[in-house]
Protein backbone atom coordinates (compact mmCIF):
# COMPACT_ATOMS: atom_id res chain seq x y z
CA UNK A 1 0.00 0.00 0.00
CA UNK A 2 0.97 3.39 -1.00
CA UNK A 3 3.01 5.16 2.36
CA UNK A 4 1.53 8.74 1.41
CA UNK A 5 3.53 10.12 4.90
CA UNK A 6 7.26 8.84 3.95
CA UNK A 7 5.97 10.47 0.31
CA UNK A 8 5.72 13.39 1.11
CA UNK A 9 8.40 13.22 4.01
CA UNK A 10 11.10 12.40 1.41
CA UNK A 11 9.72 15.09 -0.73
CA UNK A 12 10.28 17.91 2.04
CA UNK A 13 13.92 19.67 1.98
CA UNK A 14 16.05 18.91 5.18
CA UNK A 15 15.15 21.87 7.78
CA UNK A 16 11.69 22.70 7.15
CA UNK A 17 9.95 20.75 9.74
CA UNK A 18 7.35 23.06 10.39
CA UNK A 19 6.47 22.54 6.86
CA UNK A 20 6.89 18.74 6.97
CA UNK A 21 4.76 18.78 10.21
CA UNK A 22 1.45 20.17 8.03
CA UNK A 23 2.27 18.27 4.89
CA UNK A 24 2.08 15.33 6.73
CA UNK A 25 -0.92 16.08 8.57
CA UNK A 26 -2.50 16.63 5.33
CA UNK A 27 -1.18 13.61 4.06
CA UNK A 28 -2.26 11.39 6.96
CA UNK A 29 -5.92 13.20 6.72
CA UNK A 30 -6.23 12.32 3.11
CA UNK A 31 -5.33 8.80 3.75
CA UNK A 32 -8.05 9.37 6.05
CA UNK A 33 -10.39 9.85 3.38
CA UNK A 34 -9.64 7.61 0.67
CA UNK A 35 -9.91 4.90 3.37
CA UNK A 36 -13.54 5.93 3.91
CA UNK A 37 -14.31 6.21 0.84
CA UNK A 38 -13.18 2.46 0.14
CA UNK A 39 -15.22 1.51 3.01
CA UNK A 40 -18.12 3.51 1.97
CA UNK A 41 -17.93 1.99 -1.98
CA UNK A 42 -17.79 -1.54 -0.56
CA UNK A 43 -20.93 -1.45 2.00
CA UNK A 44 -22.66 -0.13 -1.53
CA UNK A 45 -21.38 -2.86 -3.65
CA UNK A 46 -23.15 -6.07 -4.84
CA UNK A 47 -22.31 -7.81 -1.55
CA UNK A 48 -25.01 -9.98 -0.37
CA UNK A 49 -27.76 -8.38 1.32
CA UNK A 50 -30.63 -10.12 3.52
CA UNK A 51 -33.99 -10.12 2.56
CA UNK A 52 -35.32 -7.71 4.88
CA UNK A 53 -32.88 -4.91 3.88
CA UNK A 54 -33.35 -5.37 0.37
CA UNK A 55 -36.88 -4.69 0.90
CA UNK A 56 -36.68 -2.09 3.10
CA UNK A 57 -34.17 -0.57 0.32
CA UNK A 58 -36.91 -1.23 -2.20
CA UNK A 59 -39.72 0.44 -0.36
CA UNK A 60 -37.77 3.55 1.38
CA UNK A 61 -34.97 4.04 -1.34
CA UNK A 62 -34.01 7.35 -2.32
CA UNK A 63 -34.77 7.37 -6.08
CA UNK A 64 -36.85 5.11 -8.44
CA UNK A 65 -33.55 3.83 -9.75
CA UNK A 66 -32.22 2.83 -6.14
CA UNK A 67 -35.81 1.10 -5.24
CA UNK A 68 -35.92 -0.77 -8.07
CA UNK A 69 -32.20 -2.26 -8.19
CA UNK A 70 -33.10 -3.24 -4.44
CA UNK A 71 -35.75 -5.38 -5.93
CA UNK A 72 -34.07 -6.88 -8.46
CA UNK A 73 -31.26 -8.13 -5.85
CA UNK A 74 -34.45 -9.35 -3.95
CA UNK A 75 -35.51 -11.13 -7.32
CA UNK A 76 -32.34 -12.89 -7.70
CA UNK A 77 -32.25 -13.81 -3.81
CA UNK A 78 -33.04 -17.29 -2.40
CA UNK A 79 -36.46 -18.48 -1.81
CA UNK A 80 -36.15 -17.01 1.48
CA UNK A 81 -37.32 -13.35 -0.61
CA UNK A 82 -40.30 -14.81 -1.43
CA UNK A 83 -42.05 -13.51 1.46
CA UNK A 84 -40.76 -10.17 0.99
CA UNK A 85 -41.67 -10.23 -3.07
CA UNK A 86 -45.29 -10.92 -2.20
CA UNK A 87 -45.05 -8.11 0.07
CA UNK A 88 -44.05 -5.56 -1.96
CA UNK A 89 -45.93 -6.95 -4.65
CA UNK A 90 -48.94 -5.10 -2.51
CA UNK A 91 -48.02 -2.53 -0.77
CA UNK A 92 -44.88 -0.85 -2.52
CA UNK A 93 -45.88 2.71 -4.07
CA UNK A 94 -43.45 2.52 -6.20
CA UNK A 95 -44.64 0.84 -9.62
CA UNK A 96 -41.24 -0.30 -10.78
CA UNK A 97 -40.50 -2.35 -7.60
CA UNK A 98 -44.33 -3.85 -7.72
CA UNK A 99 -44.15 -5.16 -11.40
CA UNK A 100 -40.19 -6.49 -11.12
CA UNK A 101 -41.85 -8.22 -7.63
CA UNK A 102 -44.43 -9.67 -9.27
CA UNK A 103 -41.49 -10.71 -12.52
CA UNK A 104 -39.30 -12.13 -9.95
CA UNK A 105 -42.79 -14.49 -8.00
CA UNK A 106 -43.46 -15.94 -11.81
CA UNK A 107 -39.58 -16.60 -12.55
CA UNK A 108 -40.12 -18.87 -8.99
CA UNK A 109 -43.11 -20.55 -10.09
CA UNK A 110 -44.66 -19.58 -6.85
CA UNK A 111 -48.23 -20.84 -7.00
CA UNK A 112 -48.95 -19.89 -3.86
CA UNK A 113 -49.20 -16.14 -4.83
CA UNK A 114 -51.45 -17.33 -7.93
CA UNK A 115 -54.09 -15.32 -5.97
CA UNK A 116 -51.91 -12.36 -6.03
CA UNK A 117 -51.17 -11.82 -9.16
CA UNK A 118 -55.11 -12.43 -10.25
CA UNK A 119 -55.43 -9.01 -8.30
CA UNK A 120 -51.99 -7.75 -9.74
CA UNK A 121 -54.53 -7.37 -13.17
CA UNK A 122 -56.34 -4.71 -11.94
CA UNK A 123 -53.07 -2.20 -10.51
CA UNK A 124 -53.13 1.29 -11.53
CA UNK A 125 -50.23 0.79 -13.56
CA UNK A 126 -50.00 -0.93 -17.08
CA UNK A 127 -46.50 -2.52 -16.30
CA UNK A 128 -47.25 -4.01 -13.40
CA UNK A 129 -50.90 -5.47 -14.82
CA UNK A 130 -48.37 -6.61 -17.84
CA UNK A 131 -45.91 -8.32 -15.36
CA UNK A 132 -49.14 -9.95 -13.63
CA UNK A 133 -50.60 -11.31 -17.18
CA UNK A 134 -46.68 -12.40 -17.59
CA UNK A 135 -46.55 -14.21 -14.49
CA UNK A 136 -49.74 -16.10 -14.79
CA UNK A 137 -48.99 -16.96 -18.40
CA UNK A 138 -46.15 -18.55 -16.87
CA UNK A 139 -47.32 -20.08 -14.22
CA UNK A 140 -50.49 -21.83 -16.31
CA UNK A 141 -48.72 -22.48 -19.57
CA UNK A 142 -51.40 -20.55 -21.64
CA UNK A 143 -52.06 -17.45 -22.71
CA UNK A 144 -53.86 -15.30 -20.68
CA UNK A 145 -56.38 -13.00 -22.19
CA UNK A 146 -56.63 -10.21 -20.94
CA UNK A 147 -56.17 -6.47 -22.32
CA UNK A 148 -53.49 -4.59 -20.44
CA UNK A 149 -54.33 -1.82 -22.02
CA UNK A 150 -58.02 -1.93 -22.18
CA UNK A 151 -60.48 0.43 -21.11
CA UNK A 152 -61.74 -0.09 -17.55
CA UNK A 153 -64.93 -1.84 -18.63
CA UNK A 154 -62.68 -4.13 -21.03
CA UNK A 155 -60.14 -4.97 -18.17
CA UNK A 156 -63.20 -5.32 -15.78
CA UNK A 157 -64.66 -8.13 -17.83
CA UNK A 158 -61.44 -9.67 -18.88
CA UNK A 159 -60.64 -10.03 -15.12
CA UNK A 160 -63.79 -11.65 -14.30
CA UNK A 161 -63.07 -14.10 -16.94
CA UNK A 162 -59.01 -14.87 -15.51
CA UNK A 163 -61.09 -15.00 -11.56
CA UNK A 164 -63.43 -17.85 -13.35
CA UNK A 165 -60.80 -19.72 -15.08
CA UNK A 166 -58.59 -19.95 -11.86
CA UNK A 167 -61.51 -20.90 -9.69
CA UNK A 168 -62.31 -23.56 -12.28
CA UNK A 169 -58.81 -24.88 -12.38
CA UNK A 170 -59.01 -25.34 -8.49
CA UNK A 171 -62.41 -27.17 -8.77
CA UNK A 172 -60.95 -29.51 -11.28
CA UNK A 173 -57.98 -30.85 -9.89
CA UNK A 174 -55.20 -29.77 -11.92
CA UNK A 175 -53.60 -27.39 -9.94
CA UNK A 176 -50.65 -30.07 -9.38
CA UNK A 177 -50.24 -30.36 -12.57
CA UNK A 178 -49.85 -27.03 -13.48
CA UNK A 179 -46.82 -27.37 -10.79
CA UNK A 180 -45.12 -30.03 -12.29
CA UNK A 181 -45.81 -28.62 -15.54
CA UNK A 182 -47.37 -31.14 -17.00
CA UNK A 183 -50.34 -29.69 -17.83
CA UNK A 184 -51.89 -30.42 -21.34
CA UNK A 185 -53.66 -28.44 -23.59
CA UNK A 186 -56.50 -29.02 -26.58
CA UNK A 187 -56.05 -28.14 -30.10
CA UNK A 188 -57.46 -27.71 -32.95
CA UNK A 189 -57.01 -30.48 -36.43
CA UNK A 190 -57.94 -28.49 -39.40
CA UNK A 191 -57.70 -31.64 -41.41
CA UNK A 192 -60.52 -33.82 -39.52
CA UNK A 193 -62.13 -30.95 -37.34
CA UNK A 194 -61.66 -32.44 -34.46
CA UNK A 195 -59.29 -31.60 -31.33
CA UNK A 196 -56.20 -33.32 -29.87
CA UNK A 197 -54.31 -33.22 -26.43
CA UNK A 198 -50.99 -31.19 -26.54
CA UNK A 199 -48.56 -30.24 -24.06
CA UNK A 200 -49.55 -26.66 -23.14
CA UNK A 201 -47.28 -24.24 -25.18
CA UNK A 202 -45.56 -24.23 -28.68
CA UNK A 203 -44.10 -27.57 -27.82
CA UNK A 204 -44.78 -30.08 -30.80
CA UNK A 205 -43.50 -33.01 -31.60
CA UNK A 206 -43.86 -34.43 -35.70
CA UNK A 207 -46.84 -36.25 -35.03
CA UNK A 208 -48.92 -33.63 -33.80
CA UNK A 209 -50.97 -32.61 -36.91
CA UNK A 210 -49.78 -28.51 -37.10
CA UNK A 211 -46.35 -29.65 -36.20
CA UNK A 212 -45.59 -28.05 -39.99
CA UNK A 213 -47.26 -24.78 -38.79
CA UNK A 214 -47.42 -24.10 -35.50
CA UNK A 215 -50.36 -24.60 -32.73
CA UNK A 216 -53.92 -23.53 -33.10
CA UNK A 217 -55.39 -23.44 -29.59
CA UNK A 218 -59.03 -25.59 -29.67
CA UNK A 219 -61.10 -23.44 -26.72
CA UNK A 220 -63.38 -26.30 -25.60
CA UNK A 221 -66.22 -26.35 -23.59
CA UNK A 222 -69.06 -28.77 -22.53
CA UNK A 223 -72.48 -27.74 -21.71
CA UNK A 224 -73.82 -27.31 -17.48
CA UNK A 225 -70.77 -29.64 -16.03
CA UNK A 226 -67.39 -30.91 -16.91
CA UNK A 227 -68.60 -33.92 -18.54
CA UNK A 228 -66.60 -37.11 -20.44
CA UNK A 229 -64.40 -36.34 -23.66
CA UNK A 230 -67.53 -37.24 -25.94
CA UNK A 231 -69.85 -34.36 -24.53
CA UNK A 232 -67.23 -31.88 -25.16
CA UNK A 233 -67.10 -29.57 -28.10
CA UNK A 234 -64.75 -26.45 -29.75
CA UNK A 235 -66.58 -23.04 -28.97
CA UNK A 236 -63.69 -21.10 -30.78
CA UNK A 237 -59.81 -21.31 -31.98
CA UNK A 238 -57.29 -18.94 -30.76
CA UNK A 239 -54.25 -17.86 -31.64
CA UNK A 240 -50.94 -15.19 -31.55
CA UNK A 241 -50.65 -12.21 -34.53
CA UNK A 242 -47.11 -13.89 -35.03
CA UNK A 243 -48.54 -17.31 -36.18
CA UNK A 244 -50.88 -15.97 -38.07
CA UNK A 245 -48.22 -14.22 -39.94
CA UNK A 246 -45.96 -17.22 -40.60
CA UNK A 247 -49.18 -18.84 -41.76
CA UNK A 248 -49.91 -15.64 -44.20
CA UNK A 249 -53.46 -15.42 -42.58
CA UNK A 250 -53.01 -12.07 -40.61
CA UNK A 251 -55.71 -9.48 -41.37
CA UNK A 252 -54.27 -6.44 -43.06
CA UNK A 253 -53.70 -3.84 -40.71
CA UNK A 254 -53.41 -6.52 -38.01
CA UNK A 255 -50.78 -6.53 -35.29
CA UNK A 256 -48.72 -9.31 -35.77
CA UNK A 257 -47.22 -9.13 -31.87
CA UNK A 258 -46.86 -12.14 -29.76
CA UNK A 259 -49.01 -10.71 -27.39
CA UNK A 260 -51.86 -10.10 -29.71
CA UNK A 261 -54.71 -13.14 -29.66
CA UNK A 262 -56.86 -13.72 -32.54
CA UNK A 263 -59.98 -16.13 -32.26
CA UNK A 264 -62.01 -17.46 -35.40
CA UNK A 265 -64.92 -20.23 -35.50
CA UNK A 266 -63.64 -23.49 -36.16
CA UNK A 267 -63.46 -24.43 -39.87
CA UNK A 268 -63.10 -20.87 -40.87
CA UNK A 269 -60.14 -18.51 -41.65
CA UNK A 270 -61.60 -15.08 -40.22
CA UNK A 271 -59.91 -14.60 -37.52
CA UNK A 272 -60.69 -11.17 -35.45
CA UNK A 273 -59.04 -9.70 -32.71
CA UNK A 274 -60.07 -11.33 -29.26
CA UNK A 275 -60.57 -7.73 -28.45
CA UNK A 276 -62.54 -6.73 -30.90
CA UNK A 277 -66.57 -6.10 -31.44
CA UNK A 278 -65.95 -9.05 -34.22
CA UNK A 279 -63.92 -10.99 -31.33
CA UNK A 280 -65.89 -10.52 -28.76
CA UNK A 281 -69.05 -11.48 -31.04
CA UNK A 282 -66.77 -14.90 -32.08
CA UNK A 283 -66.33 -15.74 -28.11
CA UNK A 284 -69.92 -15.22 -27.36
CA UNK A 285 -71.20 -17.32 -29.91
CA UNK A 286 -70.42 -20.77 -27.12
CA UNK A 287 -72.97 -18.86 -25.17
CA UNK A 288 -76.05 -20.12 -27.39
CA UNK A 289 -74.53 -23.85 -28.11
CA UNK A 290 -76.09 -25.32 -24.49
CA UNK A 291 -79.52 -26.07 -24.45
CA UNK A 292 -82.23 -25.84 -22.05
CA UNK A 293 -80.26 -22.15 -20.69
CA UNK A 294 -77.47 -24.48 -19.39
CA UNK A 295 -74.36 -22.54 -18.84
CA UNK A 296 -70.89 -23.59 -20.76
CA UNK A 297 -67.58 -24.50 -18.97
CA UNK A 298 -64.05 -24.32 -20.69
CA UNK A 299 -62.42 -28.05 -19.94
CA UNK A 300 -59.29 -28.66 -19.89
CA UNK A 301 -57.24 -32.16 -20.95
CA UNK A 302 -56.66 -34.51 -18.14
CA UNK A 303 -53.54 -36.96 -17.50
Amino acid sequence: MLDVTRLVENSLPLGSQQRKRILCGSAAALALLIAATYLWSWAMSDRPWSAAKLADMARHGDSSDARQRAAVKLVSGAAEALARLRELAVDCDDPAVRATCLQGIGAQRDFDSIDLLVDALADSSPLVRARAKHALGRLWNREIFFPVDGSDAERSRALAGVRTMWGNLQRWGVVESLRKGELLSYYYDQATGGFYEGPAGDAFSSDHPSSHTGPIQANVYCCGEVGPFEDRFVGFLSVSGAELQRRGQLPPGSDPDEEAIYVALPGSEDWRAIDSREGEAIVETVLRRCPEGKRPVRCFPHR
